[in-house]
């Protein structure tokens, strides 16, 4: 039995994603340092609202996190805040 939890974090500063119950796999980024944010949708991906979301930083660091759900409404959230921190 595989029990998988899940936690995204958007402030104003950095991106935070905790993935794993058991096995923790932790990944945490500056607003600042994020270049782009692409999402990857199958057909019932787009239908149950579920998808894959990597983050790429400047230097070519990139992460990959699979079956988020709203992966549209996160990169959204990211871009906002992204955004709203260049106007300061």
């Amino acid at each position: 039995m595989t029990v998988k939890t899940s936690e995204l974090v958007i402030t104003d500063r950095r991106v935070l994603i905790k993935v794993g119950f058991i096995q923790r796999h932790t990944f945490e980024m500056f607003i600042s340092k994020i270049e782009s944010v692409a999402v990857f949708q199958s057909m019932l991906g787009r239908l149950f609202n579920y998808g894959t979301v990597e983050i790429r930083g400047t230097g070519g660091s990139s992460e990959s996190f699979a079956t988020i759900a709203a992966p549209l409404r996160f990169r959204d959230a990211i871009q906002l805040v992204q955004s709203s921190s260049e106007r300061r």
